[in-house]
């Protein structure tokens, strides 16, 4: 494959990858996944009553969607001295951190079911946690400004994130700046939260006393005052204009489109959004995309499957960001609690992820990534039939670097253990014998064996059609179960007649019978 042929196709519109970065960012705080579209909705009706210009509604618009893309990268530290740092998010979202009245009781009930003395011990952590708030947050708008800039959305933006949690009254981070001198859509994204979370937390009423409330502290006067003036007017239509369609229909003027080389950018940038969740997943995304993109080579993949596989592999990980640090990081066992937790995240990428029309088909990928042969993976129990070959290279190319790498609970595995646990998978049926051989050849790693396991030269794609003809199944009905064309069928057939020197279906069957081929058992796979 050419370096021309591989250059990416898929396109999108730029409203649509901004909301996903926005719904990312919500489900990694713990947040209804609509809360950064309420408070997009309320801003820009904040900025309409203002009668800002169109250019100015544009800015605030993205702002308002990427304004979160770093808030991943403490969520170790956060988890370690809050308890559950989603959780935790979620109880802070409505309350003045800067009120040490408002913040101790949260603190104290995040730790609730502790011990005194835990408590006390998670007080401190908490308040440790704190005196380097500065620096958290410095790192927050930072990643934001990294995260975003493939997206090309302009200086003012990539310099207004550098403001985000700044205070009217000066008491704000990273750098301390009131009034007037944050940008003023800064204070716009400010007042839109304020609308969206407070009434969130307890309706129009609360949103306009707490407006007064932080009117001069944490909120520009002006804005604090429509907010409490014009209540009903900022939050119109809150729950309807809260939707994917809603928000994306809400971009000011003309609607930009994304090109192909920035949505595999933006792909990238949430593979490091979801790699930041912990330490030891540095790395985790990229590198399971390089290799899969290698492997899609050696495959022989078409353009636009292997195109799909990369993105797919880049963002397979993104529903990590919605369980906690404290379950990636824990060395010991798992409860069953964090194990179902665990077992969602790959639901949960495919839901992010196919918000998106344009990443459907990746969607559908990223959320196989964990889905072995036989049906033991999660989160479907999926079965070989259902799982088409790029999700098979995913899913032994996540296996493969994650065995490189060091996890709480065990040492890193040097490259020949790794493709010697991977060869074990595919002998005993979990992964696909075709798949793990492209990702240890593209590891420079070769597993000739598990080329030459089946008779014939047989892949495992040939021998699940043979499986399926040799027992009475007609084309049509072999297409319908593997989800392939006749076409692909047929061909298959004929590959498979080639191969095994027969020239009917009853000499294949008895091809299959002679080699144990339609013993489940034997090719690692059941239907």
């Amino acid at each position: 494959m050419s370096e021309a042929s591989r250059k990416p196709s898929v396109r999108g519109r730029l409203a649509e990858v901004a909301a996903l970065f926005g719904s990312s960012a919500d489900f990694a705080t713990g947040m209804p996944l609509d809360t950064t579209f309420r408070i997009t909705g309320a801003a820009l009706r904040l900025a309409a009553m203002l009668q800002l210009p169109e250019s100015d509604c544009k800015d605030l618009y993205y702002l308002c969607l990427v304004r979160l893309m770093g808030c991943t990268v403490d969520n170790s530290q956060f988890a370690a001295a809050m308890g559950d740092e989603l959780e935790a998010s979620r109880r802070m979202a409505p309350v003045d951190m800067a009120s040490a009245t408002e913040m101790l009781p949260i603190l104290l009930g995040l730790r609730a079911g502790e011990s005194l003395l835990q408590r006390a011990g998670g007080l401190f952590a908490a308040v440790a946690f704190g005196a380097g708030m500065r620096s958290h947050i410095a790192g927050h708008c930072e990643v934001s400004q990294l995260l975003t800039d493939g997206l090309e959305l302009g200086p003012r933006i990539r310099e207004t994130l550098d403001y985000t949690y700044e205070r009217w009254d000066g008491r704000g981070a990273p750098n301390g700046i009131k009034g007037e001198a944050i940008p003023h859509l800064t204070r716009l994204l400010q007042a839109g939260y304020h609308a969206a979370v407070q009434n969130l937390a307890g309706g129009p009423q609360r949103v306009r006393d707490e407006a007064r409330a932080r009117s001069g502290r944490a909120l520009d006067p002006e804005l604090a005052e429509l907010l409490a003036t014009r209540t009903d007017d900022v939050l119109e239509g809150a729950a309807a204009g809260s939707s994917w369609d809603a928000v994306v229909g809400l971009e000011p003027g003309t609607a930009r489109s994304l090109s192909p080389v920035q949505l595999e950018q933006a792909m990238m940038a949430l593979a490091y959004f979801a790699d930041l969740k912990a330490s030891c997943l540095a790395g985790h995304s990229t590198g399971v995309a390089a290799l899969a993109a290698a492997a899609a080579r050696h495959a022989n993949l078409d353009r636009a499957t292997a195109e799909e596989l990369h993105l797919a592999a880049l963002a397979h990980d993104l529903g990590r960001v919605g369980v906690s640090s404290l379950t990636w990081d824990r060395s010991g066992p798992l409860s069953e609690t964090e194990w179902e937790e665990v077992r969602l995240h790959p639901y949960h990428a495919e839901r992010l992820l196919g918000r998106l029309p344009a990443l459907a088909g990746v969607a559908a990928i990223a959320g196989l990534h964990h889905e072995r042969l036989d049906g033991s993976g999660y989160h479907r129990s999926a079965r070989s039939a259902q799982l088409p070959p790029h999700a098979r290279i995913l899913a032994a190319a996540d296996v493969y670097h994650a065995l490189l790498e060091a996890r709480p609970h065990r040492p890193a595995r040097s490259a020949s253990e790794a493709a010697r646990v991977l060869s074990g998978e595919a002998a005993a049926g979990r992964l696909d014998r075709d798949a793990v051989a492209c990702v240890l050849e593209a590891s420079g790693q070769r597993a000739p064996s598990l080329r030459t396991q089946l008779p014939a030269g047989l892949s495992d794609r040939e021998v699940e059609v043979l499986r399926l003809i040799a027992t009475g199944t007609t084309m049509k009905q072999a297409a319908a179960r593997l989800h392939v064309s006749v076409k692909t069928i047929d061909a298959h057939i004929q590959h498979i007649y080639d191969k095994t020197g027969c020239s009917t279906r009853a000499g294949a069957a008895v091809f299959a019978m002679r080699h144990r081929l339609l013993e489940p058992e034997a090719t690692g796979r059941q239907d």
